[in-house]
């Protein structure tokens, strides 16, 4: 009989991610390049929406996804490193994609980027996830939340907590680089 004697998972994490940005000069430039055709044909986790205020959609429910964002500073090389994921899993999935237009757009990208974040309207970034630690005996809760509206500003939400006993570990709030109570 083999006896295993190091950390064996029986995990169930589960991890939500839901991004939503309102930036005209964000989508303006994104609708070039799908228009264009880069995302054509491609299986993606992220929308860009014409035809709404919406210039960025992610949603993903159970998958390893993007990490947080604490200021919109860190907001476009997030969204840049969620685009490329996603082109990069597709060509794990033998859908291709012309990498040169992909560069030629994150230079538009970052060219513009002073004006992309002045441009900002709302910002909405969440995930939350449950999960077993490894160095931790329990399920812990966590959530981690960046929102950004121009009459309130940046906010900065992170808690996380002992699910079985509901006890909060780490419990961080700010609003424009402030700690809130």
């Amino acid at each position: 009989m083999k006896i295993r004697t190091d950390f064996v998972t029986n995990s169930s994490s589960y991890s939500s991610t839901s991004i939503v940005i309102d930036n005209p000069v964000l989508m303006e430039i994104l609708v070039k390049y799908k228009e264009i055709g880069l995302f054509e044909n491609l299986d993606l986790r992220f929308e860009i929406a014409p035809d709404s205020d919406r210039a960025f959609t992610y949603l993903d429910e159970d998958c390893i996804g993007p990490s947080g964002i604490s200021s919109l500073q860190e907001c476009l090389e997030e969204i840049i490193e969620i685009i490329s994921s996603d082109l990069d899993d597709n060509l794990d999935n033998s859908n291709e994609y012309d990498e040169n237009l992909f560069e030629t757009m994150v230079k538009e990208l970052r060219k513009n980027e002073d004006k992309i974040l002045e441009a900002y309207k709302s910002v909405s970034w969440l995930i939350r996830e449950s999960s077993n630690e490894e160095d931790y005996d329990g399920r812990l809760l966590t959530e981690d939340r960046f929102s950004f509206a121009p009459e309130k500003g940046e906010e900065v939400y992170y808690r996380q907590e002992d699910a079985d006993n509901g006890n909060i570990i780490r419990e961080e709030h700010r609003i424009n680089g402030k700690d809130v109570e």
